[in-house]
């Protein structure tokens, strides 16, 4: 058909909608962030909580800010299918950045008490992955590099500081819902 557009251009469309689809909900996503960051805070006891809590906080902060930021700006500029790449580009290391921000705090929280919290750390950490499915799935590289390092963190730690059986089939179940999720 005679009005079809090539394949170079088609990819560029599809690329920028997927791109589109990922920073549409970046205010309800940044806030959510925010949100789970600080009761996971509360939960080790706001002002009792270590130095490296409140330092990791203030980095997911920054972080939401700077991905509510740039998916504003995307939604503002709206940018040509020619751009789509460079734009999609940066979520996707936005997406991994914040992943890693995620695991960084999980691993040490999930340490600080091996009961309650511990699964209470793992179960914030199942939920912003849950979440981001609808986000970040239209970017397959987004998603995985946002869910991947907070899955092996807390994996990592359930196996490595095993306090039992519950340790293990906490790291077992994520290990069987990561191979489904990837």
């Amino acid at each position: 058909h005679d009005d079809a557009l090539p394949p170079m251009f088609a990819n560029a469309e599809a690329t920028l909608e997927k791109t589109r689809l990922m920073f549409r909900n970046a205010g309800i996503a940044q806030f959510v962030v925010v949100l789970n960051a600080s009761i996971l805070l509360l939960a080790l006891g706001w002002s009792a909580a270590p130095v490296w809590a409140w330092l990791w906080w203030g980095a997911m902060l920054l972080g939401a800010g700077a991905r509510y930021t740039l998916a504003r700006t995307f939604l503002k500029v709206q940018p040509m299918a020619s751009e789509a790449s460079r734009w999609q580009r940066w979520g996707c290391i936005g997406a991994i950045l914040a992943g890693l921000l995620w695991a960084a705090g999980i691993s040490p929280m999930m340490l600080i008490e091996p009961g309650a919290t511990r699964y209470f750390v793992a179960l914030v950490a199942a939920g912003m992955f849950a979440g981001a499915v609808p986000l970040l799935a239209p970017v397959p590289t987004a998603f995985r590099g946002y869910g991947l390092p907070m899955a092996l963190s807390v994996i990592v730690t359930a196996l490595l500081d095993s306090h039992g059986v519950r340790d293990w089939m906490l790291a077992l179940q994520l290990i069987g819902a990561r191979e489904v999720d990837y």
